[in-house]
This record gives C-alpha cells, structure tokens and sequence, in this order.
C-alpha cells in the first residue's frame, strides 16, 4: 500500500522509514508510541476533555493526525527529539541488550542465609553474538556459582558473564556518567524547560557537580541533570550474559545461582490439653527474604540442616531486618489427622532433609512468608516435673550449710513416632506452649528443639512450677575415716497443688560418693548422675532422705 502526504512528511521528519508492505498509518503509530507521555503530561498539547486521562493509542493518533495537517512544522518540533532515541539511537551511546522474560522459578532454601535460585528465562537469540540482561537477580547472587544451561537449544553456547550491582543512590547514577556528555535543565514554576545547557559531567560528590560546557565550567548550576539511557548504565543489579548463536529464534535459558539473603527457620505452635495432656502441635516455616529482589509464584523448597560452602557469597550491600509480615499464604485450620498443610512430606536429600511447598508462593523482598509445615492434633505427651539437686561440695561451697530452696521444672515429653501420632523428622527450632482457657489460651512457656529425626523423644523444659517446691539440707556430717565423711541428707518436697505430682530427683554425686541408704529407691543415669521418683502428695510434703559417703 502506498503511503499518503502526511505519512510520508511525519515519516522524513521522524527519519524512520516505513516498511513498503506496512500499513499507512504505521508511522502515525510509531509517532503515537513516542509521544504519548510526552503528550499525555503538555498542557499545550492537551485536547480538551483529555487532560488527567490515559490517553489511548488510536485516540493519540487521529490527534496527531489532525494536529499535523495544521501544523506540520510543531508536530516535527515535538516528535524529533523522542523518536530519534529510538530510530537512530541519537540519544544513547550503545544499543541496548537484548531483555529476557521469566518463568519456572525455583527457590531452594537453607538455614543457614543462603538458597539456591534456579529459573527460566526466554530470550530472543540473534545470530551471532547477542548481549542478554537477566535482570531481577538477586543483589547478594555469588558470581561464581552462576550455572546457565540450554534446554532445547543446542546451537547457542554462553561466551562470557559479567554481573553487575546497579546503583543505590544517584550519586552512584551520576558516578557512572562521569566523562559523558549530559543536559542542565531549568524549569520555570509552570514546570515548563526554560533553558538547557549541555556539557560534560567532570564532577559528581557529595551533590556537587561541575559540567564542562563550551562557555567554560559550569559549577553547581542548581539544575536538573538530564543525562542519555544506555544499555551500560545500570541502575538495577543484572546479570549480563553474552551468547554465541548459530542461528535467530527464541530459545529458554536456564539460570541457577547460590545467594545470601534467603533464609527460612521453624517455629512450633503447641496446645497442650490440661485434662488428658493430649498435645496439638503445629509447625510453621518463616521464609525471610533480604535479597533485594522479589521472586513471583516460586516453587520453594525448604532444607533442614546445613551442607558445607565452598565459596561465601560478597559480604556488601546488607539489609535491614524485615518490618512486614506478608499473612496472605496462611493455612485454614484443620480439625483432623496428622497432614502436611502447606508442605509435601520430607525427603531425605543426602544427609538433609527437604520439604517441598505444595502451592507456588511470593516470596517478596524484605517481607517474611510464614508457611504451615505440620499439623499433628493429636500427640501423646505427658507432663515432667523434675528437681536438680546440687552436688554435694558445690551446695557446702555455695551456702555453707544453710537449707537452700528451689521450684521444681516442668517439662514436656514426648516420643516422636507415629503411633504417638508424629514419626516425621522435626527441623530445629522454638516451641511456644499453650493451654485452652476461659478466655481462650493461656501462655505457659517456651523451649528449643533441635532437629530430631523419626523415632527420636523430645524433652522440652518450658517454666518452673510456681505450687511445686523443695528445700535441701544437710542433717548431719561425721568422719568414718582419714579420706572419707558420711553424710545424711533431707529433702522437703512441698505441694500446693490438689492432686498427687510424681516428681524426679537427679543429683550428682561423683564417681568417688556411695550411697549407702536411701528412703526412695533411686537409679543410676550415668557414672556420675543418680535419680529418685518421688511422688509429691497433695496439700503435703514429702520427704526424701539419703546417707552418703564422700570423699573429703
């Protein structure tokens, strides 16, 4: 189709010839596309009933369609400078590299503040050499773990890899187009340009800056600086791959890279029955990104344990703590049986194990992603209260003989297998313990898990027992000979509680103490460590009694 007067004039003026099988109104589109922000924010430009609108693309072309029959020469005035930058690169000072979409991201994370990021990019290859920026990466990526693979293509091999940070401030912006040629505007209090002067940036610190212009050196004029885009200034933290390829098409690219920043940790929610001691026990995965990048719909992996680095990632460019909690991913309760709610069951990788989020998820940046791992409502569990008694020099050393009195611990036990309605592998971390109340829970106390594999018993202390107490004394000391004194102890154990506690004692009394009387049967733990079961009557005390022969 032949091209019309007005088409042709834009055309020449813009100098961004139309194909001759294109449509005619193709330049008036191409013109559209780079005038539209300029045209949408002109107050002179504006048509009336457009001002504050979007303005759409054919509504933008019959303007200037209109506008240009009128008044050719100002259409030119406006669309030159824009068009330019893009037809015949007049603004920039190299082509930009090819961009990439992305898809299939894959997020492996550890423990220990590192994770391994796997995705799929698609790219449009040239043949020959083409310059791809992987943009979206994270700023703490290691350069040195960058794993890039071709899926289908097989006549495409990556060339080299550069990786760079971008910029954090526009002091860094300004840094990079020191020796470049940039414009000094002034706007007048319209927000109209009023003068433009153009140099070379010679000085950029600390707000200063000093322009290198044909009248002489311009020192900070006060103005805004308008400097060229550049496929060489970076400004976001990418990751530049140069490829060699046979042919043109597109292709996907596969890129993984170990990072800091990523990092998940467990935490247990337990409600514990006070009628039968039945224990609901919740696990929740908190995933922490401070990567400086976001990574949208990601299958995650979470690994307990922590396998040896070869290489630490850069030690710049940290993040504060996370201030937001992202709550959108959490799970509906459930009221039955022991299921993994947000998390597929673990499997053993190695000497590790993963847990596989079942529903993709946002993992955003500077944000904490809270996932429900394990749901067991009903676990077997049973109360532990115990007493540890001191050590027979470290009580004569610490109070000379006087009664010294303590509250005893409780802890909660339990066995971690799958007729005790658990038996999957734990991953370390903190359990807080609660109980149902009239008022809905009441905290009771926290403690530490490690993690603990199928078939394994945890013990959690969580708080001493305020109507649970004991008072230890010495009755009496006599020497039976030169290296030995025999000893007579007495402890009080006191219950304020309504109900019979069984209580255990553990003390240690060395290799070189024998016990030769006890009124409790007790048992030997260790070599050093002995144990008493005392049952604490109600409203009572109960005494426990015992005669040594130490060394001393």
């Amino acid at each position: 189709m032949s091209r019309g007067p007005l088409q042709s004039g834009v055309a020449a003026e813009i100098g961004c010839p139309l194909s001759p099988a294109g449509p005619a109104s193709s330049v008036l589109r191409f013109a559209a596309r780079r005038l539209l922000p300029a045209l949408s924010e002109s107050h002179e430009t504006a048509e009336p009933g457009l001002r504050g609108d979007t303005l759409s693309l054919r509504r933008l072309t019959t303007m200037i369609e209109r506008r240009y029959r009128s008044r050719p020469g100002r259409l030119a005035a406006l669309a030159l400078p824009l068009a330019l930058a893009s037809c015949s690169g007049g603004s920039r000072d190299d082509a930009p590299a090819a961009a990439t979409s992305r898809s299939e991201v894959h997020l492996t994370v550890y423990n220990a503040d590192f994770a391994l990021v796997r995705e799929t990019r698609t790219i449009e290859l040239s043949q020959g050499r083409t310059t791809v920026q992987v943009s979206d990466v994270s700023r703490l990526l290691d350069p040195t773990s960058v794993l890039l693979s071709w899926p289908t293509a097989t006549n495409a091999q990556v060339v080299a890899t550069a990786y760079d940070l971008g910029v954090d401030s526009t002091d860094d912006l300004l840094q990079r187009y020191l020796g470049r040629e940039v414009e000094m505007i002034w706007r007048a209090q319209d927000g109209r340009v009023g003068q433009t002067v153009r140099g070379t940036l010679q000085v950029t610190a600390g707000g200063d800056t000093v322009l290198q212009t044909d009248d002489g050196l311009l020192v900070n004029g006060g103005g805004a600086i308008v400097a060229p885009t550049s496929a060489s200034i970076v400004t976001i933290p990418q990751l530049g791959v140069e490829i060699e390829s046979q042919q043109s098409g597109e292709a996907p690219l596969s890129v993984a890279y170990l990072t800091r920043g990523l990092a998940w940790s467990a935490d247990y929610v337990a409600t514990l029955d006070p009628s039968t001691d039945a224990l609901s026990l919740e696990c929740w995965a908190t995933v922490t990104n401070n990567t400086g990048a976001n990574f949208p719909k990601s299958e995650v992996t979470l690994v307990a344990g922590t396998p040896n680095r070869a290489v630490r990632g850069r030690t710049s460019g940290g993040f504060p703590p996370a201030e937001e909690m992202d709550v959108s991913n959490l799970a509906k309760r459930e009221d039955q049986g022991l299921y993994m709610n947000k998390v597929k069951e673990p499997i053993a990788t190695g000497e590790l194990y993963a847990y596989k989020v079942k529903a993709k998820s946002d993992i955003t940046n500077g944000r904490m992603n809270r996932l429900r791992m394990i749901h067991a409502p009903n676990v077997v569990a049973r109360r532990d209260y115990s007493i540890r008694l001191p050590h027979i020099s470290y009580w004569e050393w610490m109070s000379n003989g006087a009664p010294m009195n303590q509250n005893a611990q409780l802890a909660i036990a339990f066995a971690n297998k799958e007729d005790a309605g658990l038996g999957l592998p734990l991953p370390e971390g903190a359990v807080r313990v609660y109980e149902p109340s009239k008022d809905g829970v009441t905290y009771v106390g926290a403690a530490a898990i490690g993690n603990t594999p199928d078939g394994n018993r945890v013990d959690l202390t969580i708080s001493s027992v305020f109507d649970l107490t004991c008072q230890y004394r010495v009755v009496s000391k006599k020497r039976i000979d030169r290296s030995h004194v025999r000893i007579e102890v007495e402890v009080l154990v006191r219950n304020a509680k309504t109900k019979e506690i069984p209580v255990r004692m553990v003390m240690e009394i060395g290799s070189d103490t024998k016990v030769l009387a006890e009124s409790h049967k007790g048992v030997k733990l260790d070599a050093v460590t002995r144990q008493w079961s005392v049952p604490a009557a109600a409203e009572k005390e109960t005494k426990l009694t015992m005669t040594l022969a130490a060394r001393g």
